[in-house]
């Protein structure tokens, strides 16, 4: 029989009425035990602890001790116990265990869902200029005040001109008006970082891009109507024109 054949109401009882003996509390304890949720690992064990103490001390009461098919019966009762509780342990800990990883994943998804959150109002915060000229003038102007602090850019490729965009973070609002000033482009290049070194303004991105010094300096003078001095990693372009003014 398993433990949980053993261990219970129906089975001491017939024991009990077999032997026209009284009960010390095991049956009842027997009847709480099956009346329990497997999933109060707690209570179970508490349970299991009562039936076996009760099972032992039955053994030695008077009249019990020399009935061998009473105390045949109470040492299996003590076996289903042990087996039980082993059981029950082994559950409790995976419980617990699935409970930590449940509780780590929570944890994970709150921080980033108020990570998405503050992502958002910081995006809702940001306002695109709807001039994009004097969008791009004030990026930067910004630049050149933040003590060679970045900011991050995106190009967006295009002919004759390509659309660039400065801002605290990029976002999906600024995509869309380099698409609208590009005539309809949404070929973007990788998101890099900008910042302003005396009079020239250094654009770093992770890979290398060939000619982005150019696309810049062409854009920002269609756009602007200046020259500023753009570096994008060892690319700088050469302009016979005289340095226009700095924003």
């Amino acid at each position: 029989m398993t433990p949980k054949n053993i261990l219970t109401e129906a089975s001491w009882k017939a024991i009990l009425t077999k032997n026209k003996m009284r009960d010390n509390g095991l049956q009842k304890a027997l009847a709480a035990y099956e009346d329990l949720d497997d999933a109060n690992h707690d209570e179970c064990l508490k349970g299991i602890a009562l039936i076996a103490k009760l099972a032992g001390q039955l053994k030695k009461a008077k009249g019990v001790a020399t009935n061998e098919d009473i105390t045949d019966y109470l040492d299996d009762v003590e076996d289903a116990a042990d087996a039980e509780q082993r059981d029950v342990d082994k559950e409790k800990a995976a419980a617990a265990k699935t409970e930590a990883a449940n509780h780590k994943k929570a944890q994970t998804e709150e921080r980033q869902r108020k990570k998405d959150e503050a992502e958002d109002a910081e995006e809702e915060e940001e306002e695109v200029c709807e001039d994009y000229a004097e969008g791009l003038h004030t990026a930067f102007k910004k630049l050149k005040s933040m003590g060679g602090k970045t900011m991050e850019f995106i190009v967006c490729d295009a002919r004759p001109f390509c659309g660039l965009m400065i801002a605290k973070r990029i976002t999906a609002k600024h995509r869309a008006q380099l698409t609208e000033i590009t005539g309809g482009s949404k070929k973007f290049l990788q998101i890099g970082t900008c910042r302003a070194d005396g009079d020239s303004y250094i654009f770093d991105t992770e890979k290398s891009l060939t000619g982005l010094a150019r696309k810049l300096q062409a854009s920002v003078r269609n756009f602007l109507g200046k020259k500023l001095k753009l570096i994008a990693g060892d690319d700088s372009p050469e302009d016979d024109e005289d340095d226009a003014s700095e924003s």
